[in-house]
């Protein structure tokens, strides 16, 4: 079930662990290691912030996208400055197509 982005003051409180649906509202399920496994926030997040622009050499903002990773890759709620969501949104919209940008953003907009 997707739960939209809770705002608390600046910062936003997101679940991580929601599944992200198709245009049926039916999981969307991928082949992670040979096994299907429904498609989560953390999963689209936690790959996009690891794929990295070949534009993108500052070893600072690398390690910026690694913290950022291992704070949403096991799922749950995570509380975040609005500049992170941002961030995660940008990778989001370049790593992935756009069913899994939609239902991310729908995630991550609130």
């Amino acid at each position: 079930m997707m739960v939209p982005a809770v705002y608390r003051g600046c910062d936003v409180k997101i679940d991580f662990s929601s599944v992200l649906l198709d245009l049926k509202d039916k999981p969307i399920e991928i082949n992670v290691d040979g096994e299907k496994v429904p498609m989560t926030l953390a999963l689209a997040a936690s790959e996009a912030l690891l794929i990295m622009d070949p534009r993108e050499q500052d070893g600072a903002l690398k390690s910026q996208y690694f913290k950022l990773t291992l704070r949403v890759v096991n799922g749950g709620e995570v509380e975040l400055e609005p500049k992170d969501a941002e961030l995660i949104k940008k990778k989001i919209g370049a790593r992935w197509s756009p069913l899994i940008v939609g239902r991310a953003f729908e995630l991550l907009n609130g």
